[in-house]
């Protein structure tokens, strides 16, 4: 969909454009849609954490790392 070529163009930018090597997302637990997003663009879930009471959040870091 439109979300998965827009965040590709971005992640594509980012990495030729600004030199950037290493891209890491965050989302809540409960936002399945942007986990399955984030899962096609090549990021592997790494720890849960606590952001303030009761909002728990996903990292997501690069699978090849």
């Amino acid at each position: 969909g439109y979300a998965l070529e827009a965040a590709k163009a971005v992640l594509t930018y980012a990495h030729t454009e600004l030199n950037i090597k290493y891209i890491v997302a965050i989302t809540s637990e409960n936002n399945v849609q942007s986990i399955r997003l984030l899962e096609k663009l090549g990021l592997c879930f790494s720890k849960k954490f606590l952001l303030k009471e009761n909002q728990e959040l996903l990292l997501y870091i690069p699978c090849d790392v």
